[in-house]
């Protein structure tokens, strides 16, 4: 008898095994399958349910509204009152929940697991047994903790691929614009390309930009975007007056996300455009010393705030448009005004808006003179000087609070940071004119005995210009205060690299490198 209960028991823990490898299995199955969120949700929470055979609904929270959607989606009309009951009990205790007073609720016919923890949950798996008097088993609770921690696990992956994504669609198109300035014929057209791409770019509802007329002492509305645009374009108001003015007096750049709070906000716009301001961003062209106007962003879409992403987008392009406005389109300093752009850019994502940083610059010119040592003629210098300031272009999708994190990063920290190589190789792949840069930024992390990433190259089979890029970058770091805080003396950073010369670096890479960098050491600090 007792044998025979032993066997019962073993065939129970055997098919409670296979119910949860086939729920994995299968969650994983949907993983590789190309569907949208909703149907993967929505196919996730009938496969657990058919597995505990009850009625089971995941939960998610929109990132862009807060508010929460439930899976399997139905229609609002097609709820019934139990349905929408349910749906409120589940949020009452997702609440308790989050407020960190509970981790998981179990109780008869109920449980419910965040996707998450505490404040950060992000959602829930929900169950409701049919026999509303009876406890899940503990073989289903486990189960659905396992799901739960799965559907966490596959949700970070989505929203960091999504927003690398998207990172690298807005950079790629930053790109473009700078590109298309060069080819710049008509004024208009310029101002009208740009305030599309303010809009497109930071994605949100209007663009303009306003210039100055300093007889009149007004700023009129030179381009346009949104449905507005043939009310406001040729709007002229006094040049001191709102947001606008406010700007271009101090030559400061704000994200406004409480408009109508804001001291300096004036009406008279909305009033004539017939439209409401709920928030906005604006940057000054030309600065305080010398104004030509500004851009401004208005309301961002889906009711979101505006971010500090944003701005950096709409700096670069003031950046970009004011050198435009003061010269001729087709200047042949036009190169020079995509470097200052680039530049702008890969310091922002190294300093955070710092502005004492100056790595990208060191990069250019240090890098040049490197290729130039090592026999490289001037236009394979260029393209490596080039390659060195664009290096860490991929980090536009590595999270920001990776980026300023100001100790070392965690192992799952890290192999993120990692990725970032490969990342700015497919940026730079993307344009026709940066394509043959790609090598060298994606391999600049290789070290000359093969223990580098992302693919272990080793000696010379490393690109020229990533072996030149990776002593600068580390030379650079050593006196930038890129190290965790450690700060080197200029002989204490060429000692380093002669240490690990034949290591790390191409040994003759710091040969060459080693004379340009007592010269210009002095420069760098």
């Amino acid at each position: 008898m007792e044998e025979n209960k032993q066997i019962v028991l073993l065939r129970e823990t055997v098919s409670q095994l296979d119910i949860r490898c086939k729920v994995i299995s299968g969650l994983v199955k949907l993983m590789d399958m190309t569907i949208g969120k909703d149907e993967f949700l929505s196919r996730a929470a009938k496969l657990v349910g058919e597995a505990v055979h009850a009625e089971v609904m995941i939960a998610v929270i929109d990132s862009r509204t807060e508010q929460f959607s439930f899976y399997p989606v139905r229609n609002e009309d097609e709820l019934s009152a139990d349905d929408t009951g349910k749906r409120e009990h589940a949020l009452k205790i997702f609440r308790t929940i989050e407020d960190g007073s509970l981790g998981h609720v179990e109780d008869k016919g109920f449980m419910c697991f965040p996707i998450g923890s505490g404040v950060a949950a992000r959602g829930m798996v929900v169950a409701f047994n049919a026999d509303s008097s009876e406890q899940f088993p503990p073989h289903e609770v486990k189960l659905f903790n396992d799901v739960a921690a799965l559907l966490e696990k596959i949700m970070e992956q989505a929203v960091l691929l999504s927003d690398m994504n998207s990172s690298i669609i807005k950079m790629q198109k930053l790109f473009d614009i700078v590109k298309s300035f060069s080819k710049v014929t008509g004024f208009q057209q310029f101002i009208e390309d740009s305030v599309r791409a303010a809009a497109d770019i930071v994605e949100c509802e209007a663009a303009s930009v306003m210039l100055l007329d300093n007889e009149k002492k007004v700023l009129r509305f030179t381009a346009v975007t949104g449905d507005a645009s043939e009310k406001l374009l040729g709007f002229e108001f006094p040049s001191s007056e709102g947001i606008a003015g406010w700007a271009l007096k101090t030559g400061r750049e704000a994200i406004i996300n409480e408009a109508g709070e804001s001291e300096h906000f004036s009406s008279r716009v909305d009033e004539i455009a017939g439209f409401s301001t709920r928030n906005l961003m604006v940057a000054t062209l030309g600065g305080s010393e010398q104004p030509v106007g500004v851009i401004e962003t208005v309301n961002k879409v889906n009711g979101q705030d505006f971010s500090s992403q944003d701005m950096l987008y709409l700096s670069i392009l003031a950046s970009q448009i004011t050198q435009v406005l003061k010269q001729p389109p087709r200047d042949p300093a036009m190169p020079e005004t995509f470097i200052d752009t680039a530049a702008i850019l890969l310091d922002t994502l190294e300093a955070g808006y710092s502005p004492h940083l100056k790595h990208s610059r060191n990069m250019l010119s240090t890098a040049r003179e490197l290729a130039l040592a090592m026999g490289q003629d001037e236009k394979t210098a260029r393209d490596i000087s080039l390659a060195a300031l664009l290096h860490d272009i991929g980090k536009i999708a590595v999270p920001q609070a990776i980026l300023q994190k100001p100790g070392p990063l965690s192992d799952k920290e890290w192999e993120i940071m990692k990725k970032h190589s490969v990342t700015g190789a497919a940026i730079l792949k993307k344009s026709a004119g940066l394509s043959a840069l790609a090598p060298y930024v994606k391999y600049h992390h290789e070290k000359w005995d093969g223990t580098g990433y992302p693919e272990g190259l080793k000696g010379k089979d490393i690109p020229l210009g990533a072996r030149i890029i990776a002593v600068c970058d580390a030379f650079d770091a050593m006196l930038c205060d890129r190290n965790y805080g450690r700060t080197f003396t200029l002989a204490a950073a060429i000692e380093e690299l002669i240490i690990n010369s034949n290591k790390q670096f191409d040994p003759e890479c710091v040969n060459a490198a080693v004379p340009i960098f007592r010269k210009l050491g002095e420069k760098l600090l």
